[in-house]
C-alpha cells in the first residue's frame, strides 16, 4: 500500500496522545499552543480552537518532517533510550500513518536530507533499500543533502530516477553557470484534497516545496564527488521560489532544508547555527522549514519564520499543522515531536517484509559479533575515547608516525558488551580508504591545529601529543606537539601521516593536507582497519585514554 497523502477522520487532540512525559523535558513546551505567523513574517491570531479533528472550513495542511536518516532502516538502542529500541522503517511507517489518521486534512511527509548513507543494509544496497522504503512510506519530497554525494553523483541521479518522491534542491548549480544539473528539480507543487471527503466538500490545497542543500557541501562531501557543482546562497534560493510559487497559487509554503541550528537548552533556547543566520536574512519567508544537517531536535521561529528539526536516525520527527487563516497570514502549530519507540506502535508488516528482502540480499554479516567493549563509548566532549580509538586504529594500521581523524566521520556511538558488525559500520558508514603521505612539520602543525579553531578539538589524533593555548591567535594556538617516541615536532622535519581519503582530498577544510608528498592510497577500507585493529586487542576492549589535546589556558 502506498500510504502517500490518505487521510483519515479522527478527533484525538495530539498532544494529549503523542508528548510521553519523562523523555523530553522539553518536549513540553511543544504542546498545542499554536504559533501564528504569517508569510511576511507577521504575527496572526488563529482562527479557531482545537478543532484538529474536525471537517476544515479554512484550508489546513499537515506536515510530516523528518532530517539526516542515514538509512537507518533497522532500530537502534540510543543511550537515552534506556535499552528501548527506537526507530526503524517498521515503527517509523506505523508512526506516520498514525499522524495521517489523527487529522481530517491533507498530509505531505517531507525529508530534509542526507536519506541514505550510513548503515549496511542501505549502502550495500547503493541507498536502494531506503528509497524503496521512502516510496513505501508515501514521502511527497525530499533535500538533496551533503551525504548524498557520497556515491557520486552518477549514484545519487541513479536513486533520483527511482524515487516516486521529488528530490529536491534550489541551490545546486553546474560549476560556472547558473543551470541546475539534468537531476535536479528546485520546487514542486502538489495538490491534495483538503479533507477526506474531497471536493465539493473542501477545496483542494496546493502545497509549494523547495529544496535546499547545505552551501558547505564542497567542505562536507568528497571534494572529487562534488567539483562538478557550485552551491549557491540558501536564502537567495528561497527568496528567488517563494513569490514564483505563491504567484503560482500554493495555499503552503514549505522548505525543506539540508541546514540546521544547535540550541543549548532544549529545542527552544540559546540556539546558534547558520539556520538563524538564512532565517535573518530573507525577504520572502516561507510558511514552515523543515531542517537538517545539525542533527538536533529544533522548534524555533528565528526572524519569525516558524523551523523544526527531529533529531537524526529516525528517532524522532516533526509533527506540525498549518492553518491558513487569512490571506496573508498562516497559522503554525507544532504538535509534536515525538520520540519513535518501536514497543510504542505495531510495527507495519509490509515494511518488516521489505527489509526481509533486503536483509536476505546483504546477508547475515551484519549480527556478526566483532568485539566486546567493558564500557559504552560516547561521542561525549571535544576529545573522546572512541575518536582515539579510531585513529589508533588507522595508525597502527598503517605504522606511521601519526594519525588524524576527523569527527565528522565518527557518525555514532557504541554501547557496552558484544559489538556487532552492523553496529562499527554506524560508525563508519563512508567506506573511506587510508591515505599515508609524508607533511612536511609545518604543515603538519597546521594540520593538528586545524580542528582547533573553535577554542577545542574538533578530530582525534594518533601518535602526538598537543599542548594549545584555546585563545590563541589563529595559526599559533599550538604550544608544543610531541610525538610518542618524545621527539617534537619541528617546523622543517618530515613525517609520515596517515588521513581518510575525504581528508587527503581537503575535505572538512584539510587544504594542507594537499600538500603531502610519497602520498599512497593504501586502499585499506577505514572500517576493516577498526576491525581488525579490535581483533588484535584484549577482550573486552579498554576504554582508551584521553588527554591527547591539552589546554594550557
Amino acid at each position: 500500500m502506498n500510504r502517500r497523502n490518505t487521510p483519515r477522520s479522527n478527533p484525538a487532540k495530539m498532544c494529549g496522545k503523542w508528548l510521553i512525559p519523562g523523555l523530553l523535558m522539553s518536549m513540553l513546551a511543544l504542546g498545542c499552543a499554536p504559533v501564528s505567523v504569517g508569510p511576511s513574517g507577521s504575527t496572526a491570531a488563529a482562527a479557531r480552537g482545537d478543532g484538529v479533528g474536525s471537517t476544515p472550513a479554512l484550508k489546513r495542511l499537515r506536515v510530516l518532517g523528518t532530517n539526516d536518516f542515514h538509512g537507518h532502516l533497522r532500530p537502534t538502542t540510543p543511550p537515552w533510550a534506556n535499552g528501548r529500541e527506537v526507530g526503524g522503517g517498521p515503527a517509523l511507517a506505523a508512526y506516520f500513518q498514525r499522524a495521517r489518521d489523527e487529522v481530517d486534512a491533507p498530509t505531505i511527509l517531507i525529508d530534509a536530507g542526507d536519506v541514505m548513507q550510513g548503515t549496511p543494509l542501505s549502502n550495500l544496497t547503493s541507498g536502494r533499500s531506503t528509497v524503496d522504503f521512502y516510496n513505501e512510506v508515501g514521502y511527497t519530497a525530499a533535500a538533496i543533502g551533503n551525504h548524498e554525494f557520497d556515491w557520486t553523483a552518477e549514484t545519487l541521479a541513479e536513486r533520483i530516477e527511482q524515487a516516486e518522491f521529488d528530490w529536491l534542491s534550489a541551490n545546486i548549480f553546474v560549476a560556472g553557470s547558473d543551470t541546475f544539473p539534468t537531476w535536479a528539480t528546485p520546487t514542486t507543487m502538489v495538490s491534495l484534497p483538503g479533507c477526506a471527503a474531497g471536493p465539493p466538500a473542501c477545496d483542494s490545497v496546493h502545497v509549494g516545496i523547495i529544496g535546499i542543500t547545505t552551501q558547505t557541501t564542497p567542505t562536507a562531501a568528497m571534494p572529487s564527488h562534488v567539483a562538478p557543482f557550485a552551491f549557491g546562497d540558501e536564502a537567495e534560493a528561497i527568496d528567488r521560489w517563494v513569490p514564483v510559487l505563491r504567484d503560482g497559487g500554493a495555499d503552503f509554503v514549505v522548505v525543506t532544508a539540508h541546514e540546521g541550528a544547535y540550541c543549548g537548552i532544549g529545542p527552544t533556547e540559546n540556539c546558534r547555527g547558520p539556520m538563524m543566520d538564512i532565517a535573518a536574512r530573507l525577504t520572502q519567508p516561507p510558511d514552515l522549514i523543515v531542517s537538517g544537517h545539525t542533527h538536533t531536535l529544533l522548534s524555533i521561529t528565528p526572524s519569525g519564520v516558524p523551523v523544526v528539526q527531529g533529531g537524526s536516525y529516525g528517532t524522532n520527527f516533526s509533527i506540525v499543522d498549518l492553518e491558513r487563516v487569512s490571506a496573508d497570514s498562516v497559522a503554525v502549530h507544532v504538535r509534536a515531536q515525538p520520540p519513535t519507540f518501536v514497543d510504542q506502535v505495531v510495527p507495519d508488516p509490509e515494511i518488516e517484509r521489505l527489509l526481509d528482502r533486503y536483509l536476505a540480499e546483504v546477508g547475515p554479516i551484519l549480527d556478526d559479533v566483532v568485539a566486546t567493549l567493558e564500557a559504552p563509548l560516547l561521542r561525549h566532549g571535544p576529545e573522546y575515547p572512541l575518536g582515539n580509538l579510531i585513529a589508533d586504529a588507522q595508525r597502527t594500521t598503517v605504522g606511521v608516525q601519526v594519525a588524524i581523524m576527523n569527527n565528522g566521520g565518527i557518525r555514532t556511538d557504541l554501547g557496552s558488551g558484544p559489538v556487532r558488525y552492523e553496529d562499527l559500520f554506524r560508525v563508519q558508514p563512508f567506506g573511506n580508504t587510508l591515505v599515508t603521505m609524508t607533511l612536511a612539520g609545518e604543515a603538519l602543525l597546521r594540520a593538528l591545529e586545524h580542528p582547533l579553531n573553535g577554542g577545542r578539538s574538533a578530530g582525534h589524533v594518533s601518535g602526538v601529543r598537543v599542548r594549545y593555548r584555546r585563545n590563541g591567535e589563529p595559526g599559533r594556538r599550538i604550544v608544543e606537539a610531541i610525538l610518542d617516541s618524545g621527539e617534537v615536532i619541528r617546523a622543517h622535519g618530515q613525517y609520515r601521516v596517515v588521513v581518510n581519503n575525504f581528508l587527503a582530498e581537503g575535505g572538512d577544510g584539510f587544504d594542507m593536507l594537499l600538500e603531502g608528498a610519497d602520498v599512497e592510497h593504501t586502499g585499506i577500507v577505514d572500517l576493516d582497519a577498526l576491525i581488525d585493529y579490535l581483533a588484535a586487542l584484549p577482550s573486552p576492549t579498554p576504554v582508551p585514554p584521553v588527554g591527547r589535546f591539552q589546554s594550557v589556558d
